[in-house]
């Protein structure tokens, strides 16, 4: 009888324990995001350790705790006191919000990757696509860049980096030099609505940081891919170099297009073949 009772109740705690396992949902919080690598010191002079860091598709250097968190009331409780020292734009990420997000073949389900979601005014970072060979604004870019225009001219204390990118059509030099005009064309337009040169900085990668496939997987030509990577990314900071209030990532690139390691390789392997 004795040993019915305990089969029952370790029956009913296991049932128990899957249930709350279904239901928990995995929070992650970013303490930080800065568009240069600032040393793990930056964070324990502030009473911050136990921490990590990653680089996401915009080059852009993310830290987040370590510890992940399964209720929503715990993770702010976390941000609260990463605010209190300092870290006024820390945010909660909910990771399982962020995979039913993903597609069925989408490789961030797979991975872990954080594409986030959240409900802010997603101006922070934003993503200007170019046509083969081209460095010329297309209407729609240049109204995302009054937005920003805007932004900025409200908020003195605020700057911009402006990201040049390319696919992987041509050599490197001509990639990188064409880096080179997207990002001046994004630039120069926020300078003549009246944005001071001095708070504007460039950054130019050439076709070296894609977001998506350039070559599908038999090698042949991805021109869906290519046109995400044709790309001038803006994203705003404040003073210090911190990404502004926002978590915000590339959610536009389908996800059998999106780069993961095995593509990367791929990716890489093919640049290389064409040198």
């Amino acid at each position: 009888m004795l040993k019915l009772i305990t089969e029952v109740l370790t029956t009913v705690f296991l049932l128990l324990f899957l249930n709350l396992s279904m239901f928990a949902q995995e929070y992650r919080v970013q303490i930080a995001a800065f568009t240069e690598q600032v040393p793990f010191t930056h964070f324990l002079f502030s009473g911050v350790n136990d921490i990590y860091a990653n680089v996401d598709q915009n080059e852009i250097n993310r830290y987040y705790l370590s510890e992940n968190f399964y209720s929503s009331q715990d993770a702010e409780e976390a941000r609260k006191i990463l605010v209190k020292r300092g870290f006024n734009n820390a945010q909660i990420i909910d990771m399982v919000k962020e995979k039913s997000l993903c597609t069925a073949n989408d490789p961030a389900a797979e991975q872990g990757a954080i594409y986030t979601n959240i409900n802010t005014e997603h101006l922070y970072i934003r993503h200007f696509y170019f046509g083969f060979s081209e460095s010329k604004l297309s209407p729609s870019s240049k109204k995302e860049l009054n937005k920003i225009f805007l932004k900025l001219k409200r908020n003195p204390h605020l700057r911009a980096t402006v990201q040049g990118h390319t696919d992987a059509s041509g050599s490197a030099e001509f990639n990188l030099a064409l880096s080179i005009r997207r990002a001046r064309t994004a630039r120069n337009y926020l300078v003549a609505k009246g944005i001071h040169s001095g708070r504007i900085d460039v950054k130019v990668f050439g076709e070296s940081t894609p977001v998506a496939i350039n070559i599908s997987v038999d090698g042949t030509d991805e021109p869906d891919g290519r046109k995400y990577n044709r790309r001038v990314v803006v994203v705003l900071t404040d003073q210090y170099g911190e990404v502004v209030n926002d978590v915000e990532r590339m959610r536009d690139v389908p996800g059998h297009l999106r780069i993961n390691k095995q593509t990367l390789r791929q990716q890489l392997i093919y640049a290389g073949l064409r040198r």
